[in-house]
């Protein structure tokens, strides 16, 4: 690649910021970046520049989930030291042996994160037995005293020592700032605390109507058999809801957590069985993810799945138990989110500022690998010299590095295979006529697994870029002519494949419902003049329609009834007197 200095308009965006010193660094000769220059690449701005653009990289968290800077200093001192063992749990065996596998802290793969056990065949038909044999016992738990175990779980898990402990394995293991991690356990103390207060409400629905002398009940029941829950997530508070909303409802669960997640989810489920979960409720089983799925999927017993992951996957899943389904017990549940992107359109009445704050934060913040992230970008051109400017200058503040180091805003890809397909579509926007990287587009794997934050100037609105689930921070950019504001619609709506999120902004208020109704489709959780990543801590609004998954709405009532078999109960008092 060509040596690069930042332009003309970054320099002056960064005077206009209060930057007193530019440093133009000659850095770029090549694809692989000298590792021993990442210090000096991301050190370009004096801290007040960084300060100014961390003002929007935050998102609302609870006050409550704020850790002691002295307890995950410790923390991490002693993963850094002696990373974790993580066991198989099967009903009270605690299995510290079999097939070893190693989890690499992704921005330095030279040090281990921790290490674990992959479950066999015969563990998980071991854990499915034992599942079974308490399913009776944990279904006729009482719902006050699950509410009080989820209850309990939450004090066990926002303790200072156990909060550390938890942002520590997120953020060397999933590569996240403080920032991040502390979001994270912030959305999985929200999400047990709003699942508890939604079964509540939901066993004491009552059923109004029938005759007189005839008394309906309403009655939640658990699915007969057990639920499955895994995904090749990276997201530690995502991975614990796919199993612990099943297991709140009286499921029996077996639970797959994603590799990078293992040690967190380890802790979460340590949390659940201190609190009184009965052993064999929830199975830990961290595996090899295809033979975990074959097992689970052939056993007769499978009373659902919970999924979330790829696209692939979860069709193979929906094929694989069609075929098996002659031999089940009973009708599986399968609710599965596949991980998809969403889009930022711009009305030429939107505020500039906003457009710019939001789309850097939610295209790159955890260097784009959250679920529900912003990937496409379609710009009027009346605002688009505008709005380049403004991001080439802030991508060029971003500083990518360390998760340890708090002026981090965000750190390495999660996963090898990822940093992979990430750096195939970098490629094929260098290489592809009417593409044109306008910030970004280098990487390196030689320390840790860092692809820099890149914006791609995409020419064919139905560009493989525009289109496709890129799983890094890649933003591709379309810009429609303001006259054909009904032509931009319309391709938006064609061309997304997924309909998990997306954001419109505009402050015409007159256009607002048509803008609304012609992207109605296009995306199951729509955003006006705000990020489309879903980082309000008010809400938790996952899953979407068409390929983005069932759309069963993570977090709500609907979601959790997808794991209960409600009965209906009719109680005779009296004559009655009958037609």
């Amino acid at each position: 690649m060509t040596s690069k200095n930042f332009n003309f308009h970054a320099r002056l965006y960064a005077l206009y910021i209060g930057v007193h010193e530019y440093s133009s660094l000659v850095l770029w000769n090549s694809n692989e970046i000298n590792i021993n220059f990442l210090p000096m690449i991301f050190k370009l701005f004096r801290p007040n520049a960084w300060k100014f653009l961390r003002r929007f990289s935050s998102s609302v968290t609870l006050e409550c989930c704020k850790v002691n800077r002295s307890d995950l200093d410790d923390a991490l001192k002693k993963n850094y030291q002696q990373p974790a063992s993580v066991p198989i749990v099967i009903g009270k065996d605690v299995i510290y042996s079999g097939d070893e596998q190693l989890i690499q802290m992704p921005h330095n793969h030279q040090r281990i994160a921790a290490k674990y056990y992959n479950a066999s065949r015969k563990h998980i038909q071991m854990a499915i037995d034992q599942a079974l044999e308490v399913q009776e016992k944990w279904a006729n738990t009482d719902v006050n005293c699950r509410l009080e175990c989820f209850q309990k779980a939450v004090d066990i898990l926002m303790s200072p020592l156990k909060f550390a402990q938890l942002m520590s394995a997120i953020m060397l293991a999933e590569a996240k700032t403080r920032q991040e991690a502390e979001r994270d356990l912030g959305r999985l103390i929200r999400m047990m605390s709003s699942t508890a207060d939604y079964l509540k409400q939901l066993s004491e629905f009552k059923y109004h109507g029938g005759t007189e002398g005839l008394v309906p009940k309403y009655a939640l029941r658990p699915l007969e058999g057990f639920v499955a829950c895994t995904g090749p997530i990276n997201t530690s508070w995502r991975a614990a809801n796919l199993a612990l909303a099943p297991l709140i409802m009286g499921n029996v669960v077996l639970w797959r957590p994603p590799k990078v997640c293992v040690h967190s989810a380890h802790l979460i489920f340590s949390a659940m069985m201190e609190a009184g979960i009965p052993a064999g409720a929830l199975q830990f089983l961290p595996s090899n993810y295809r033979l975990f799925l074959d097992t689970v999927v052939r056993s007769p017993y499978l009373a659902g799945i919970n999924y979330a992951g790829r696209l692939s996957t979860l069709r193979t899943l929906w094929h694989d138990m069609a075929i098996q389904l002659a031999n089940y017990k009973c009708f599986p549940r399968l609710v599965g989110e596949c991980d998809s992107k969403g889009y930022h359109f711009v009305h030429e009445s939107a505020d500039l500022e906003k457009v710019v704050d939001l789309t850097i934060n939610a295209a790159f913040s955890y260097s784009g690998q959250r679920p529900n992230c912003c990937a496409r970008l379609y710009v009027p051109s009346s605002m688009w010299p505008q709005v380049r400017c403004h991001l080439e200058a802030r991508v060029a503040c971003l500083k990518i590095a360390d998760p340890t180091d708090d002026e981090s805003f965000s750190s390495a890809i999660c996963r090898p295979d990822i940093f992979d397909d990430i750096v195939e579509y970098l490629k094929y926007a260098s290489s592809s006529k009417g593409n044109q990287i306008i910030a970004g587009g280098n990487f390196i794997k030689s320390h840790g697994y860092f692809i820099e934050p890149t914006i791609v100037l995409c020419q064919n609105p139905q560009d493989r870029l525009l289109i496709d689930d890129i799983p890094g921070p890649i933003l591709s950019v379309y810009v429609y002519e303001n006259a054909h504001l009904e032509g931009a619609l319309e391709t938006l709506a064609t061309t997304q494949k997924f309909g998990a999120c997306g954001s419109v902004f505009v402050k015409n208020e007159k256009i607002l419902p048509h803008l609304q109704q012609k992207l109605g489709k296009t995306a199951s959780n729509l955003y006006i003049n705000n990020q489309c990543s879903g980082s309000s801590m008010s809400h938790l609004p996952l899953s979407g329609n068409r390929l983005s998954g069932t759309n069963d709405k993570n977090a709500t009532p609907y979601y959790l009834l997808r794991f209960a078999a409600p009965q209906m109960l009719e109680e005779a008092r009296g004559d009655i007197a009958y037609d």
